[in-house]
């Protein structure tokens, strides 16, 4: 047997009998989610996220049909211990600091076609995982 970088124990495998470690971590990830409006500081796992400003709005309206879903663009300050950033988050994407991955995982209200959405409804979620 051998032991892997994880900690983890492997035996041969394959036809040329190689030692083989896992290529994705097995060790459960910490994580959080949380939920904010624009100005308000969101925190979890030791950081502060505040949503600034909706760059960009181009979601297609629940009531219309569209070629392309469209996506939201978030200009956030992302605060921890190790010092404060502002970044562009887009929805489904996600930015990695030093010592965290922040992903911005839905905006709500849902867009419509006969409302605009003002600054006072967005609501957002963000999931925060450490990085190992």
């Amino acid at each position: 047997a051998m032991q892997c970088p994880n900690g983890t124990y492997v035996g041969r495998t394959g036809p040329n009998c190689q030692f083989v470690c896992p290529t994705t971590d097995t060790s459960p990830k910490e994580e959080t989610t949380i939920r904010t409006k624009l100005g308000v500081a969101g925190q979890g796992l030791g950081i502060s996220i505040i949503p600034l400003t909706v760059v960009q709005d181009s979601r297609c309206p629940t009531d219309v049909q569209c070629v392309w879903a469209g996506t939201v663009t978030l200009k956030v300050l992302i605060e921890s211990g190790l010092g404060a950033s502002t970044q562009e988050l887009s929805l489904g994407e996600s930015v990695t600091t030093e010592a965290e991955t922040v992903t911005l995982t839905s905006v709500s209200p849902a867009a419509s076609s006969v409302h605009t959405i003002t600054s006072e409804e967005y609501l957002f979620t963000f999931t925060i995982t450490k990085r190992n």
